[in-house]
């Protein structure tokens, strides 16, 4: 288990230090560049710091515990289900969103984005890749315009229907 001892000593710094540590490069696919997010880390009793890490590359959540004076490892065990989207994740699949062309029009035309949970994919998507919900509503937010899958994995929109059925 890695010690960092001798990194900065505020929760912010070490915070950043650590999440730096523990995500990983994978040398393919479209989140290689991050492979490892960090979806939430709080600060707990005792000096130590809490992380619900998603790993897009192969498709599991870990919560760890950090010592935050040492950043000795002090537990590491994989995440029971899928956690809720972050807000970074959330961010995300907008941006996805907006830059796909049939729903770009949506987004620049006023629709309002909504939601954010990690759902199950589309039939015939990848089964361990990470899909988020996002539902486009009208500027009135009266109309729902569209219910749109992302796959935050591939980074792409997996689906977009005009209705939950």
């Amino acid at each position: 288990m890695p010690n960092i001892a001798g990194q900065s000593r505020s929760l912010v710094g070490r915070a950043a230090f650590l999440a730096g540590i523990i995500v990983v490069a994978h040398p393919c696919g479209a989140q290689s560049e991050n492979s490892i997010q960090v979806l939430r880390q709080i600060k707990m009793p005792d000096r130590m710091i809490g992380m619900i890490r998603f790993d897009y590359a192969s498709g599991v959540a870990t919560r760890v515990v950090v010592d935050e004076s040492s950043g000795k490892i002090l537990q590491y065990q994989t995440y029971p289900g899928r956690p809720q989207s972050s807000r970074q994740e959330f961010h995300e699949a907008v941006s996805i969103i907006g830059h796909d062309p049939k729903l770009a029009r949506l987004v620049e035309g006023g629709a309002v984005t909504e939601g954010g949970f990690i759902v199950d994919g589309p039939a015939g998507h990848p089964r361990n890749d990470r899909y988020i919900q996002i539902r486009l509503l009208s500027a009135d937010r009266r109309n729902l315009l569209r219910v749109v899958l992302v796959d935050l994995t591939e980074r792409v929109v997996a689906s977009a229907r005009s209705s939950f059925v």
